[in-house]
């Protein structure tokens, strides 16, 4: 748990040192006083971008950097120490010690004390998005829920992939129609073809017959007087 968190020209404060006791922490004011720049703060102390906090633009005013000291106790007992700067443009530092000895994978240890990533803990521990502060509209809660657990990518990608279905079974009915009418057409060639040759098969072709039958017989009598 945090023991201690301290601000310095972050947000809403110039100075902030506050001290938790063991058990539930509650801030308690009117909108716009800065609890949510002490949740942000713990977040980005405790996590750094893992947080997903934008530390530079929390800075506040004209000063030169902010810094967000924390002091913690983990589950298995050990005292982390972190401290954290930012500049205005983006520039960070930070110095981590473990019962007074300094470390430089904090994640891995932060992972291994609690058993879950980073990103995921900023997302669980702190809301760290923003969506815990109420506005003039009603609350969400369940769209509230899907972005602090990263559902909300998941419920987009669905949806594009429903439209896409939706447009890949239209078109499918689009060349099935095709087809159709394609055969239809294919039906009533063959039948106009099938005319023809009844056509020939009767009168057309004894016809034919008889005129080149007296074709014939008119060579031979042309050729008997030649």
């Amino acid at each position: 748990m945090i023991r201690r968190l301290s601000l310095s020209n972050w947000r809403a404060y110039d100075q902030l040192d506050l001290t938790f006791e063991e058990g539930v922490t509650f801030l308690v004011a009117a909108n716009g006083v800065g609890k949510s720049s002490i949740v942000m703060a713990a977040a980005w102390g405790l996590l750094g971008e893992a947080s997903g906090v934008d530390a530079a633009s929390s800075v506040r005013g004209d000063a030169d950097q902010a810094t967000v000291a924390l002091e913690l106790q983990l589950p298995d007992g050990k005292r982390l120490e972190i401290e954290r700067s930012v500049t205005a443009r983006g520039r960070t530092q930070s110095q981590v010690l473990l019962d007074g000895e300094p470390v430089t994978d904090l994640l891995s240890i932060l992972q291994e004390e609690f058993g879950i990533d980073p990103a995921i803990l900023g997302r669980l521990a702190f809301m760290t998005d923003g969506s815990h502060v109420a506005s003039g509209r009603e609350f969400q809660l369940r769209d509230h829920l899907f972005r602090v657990f990263g559902v909300s990518a998941l419920l987009d990608a669905a949806r594009t992939a429903a439209q896409v279905a939706k447009e890949a079974r239209q078109a499918r009915e689009l060349v099935r129609s095709i087809e159709r009418k394609q055969a239809h057409d294919r039906s009533e060639i063959g039948r106009t073809v099938e005319g023809i040759d009844e056509q020939l098969a009767g009168g057309a072709r004894r016809q034919c017959v008889a005129d080149l039958a007296r074709c014939q017989g008119t060579a031979l009598v042309a050729g008997e007087q030649v």
